[in-house]
């Protein structure tokens, strides 16, 4: 992900089927409903150190989205 990205929209990368690992840069505030919905292989999440504002399900149907 680019530097500056702040925000990832909703839908932005759902049930992409081979999408493993994301790392986030340190200028994300803000991802929004269903954006890595249905990413199956989903495992790893980098996040960075200050707060971040995440849907309640936006990891849905990910092996992440019990460890937020």
């Amino acid at each position: 992900f680019p530097e500056h990205l702040e925000y990832i929209g909703e839908c932005a990368f759902q049930d992409c089927e081979e999408l493993e690992e994301i790392v986030l840069p340190d200028s994300i505030k803000e991802i929004a409903a269903m954006a890595f919905a249905g990413c199956a292989k989903l495992k790893k999440v980098h996040l960075p150190d200050h707060e971040i504002d995440i849907a309640e399900n936006a990891f849905e149907g990910t092996s992440w989205e019990n460890g937020k």
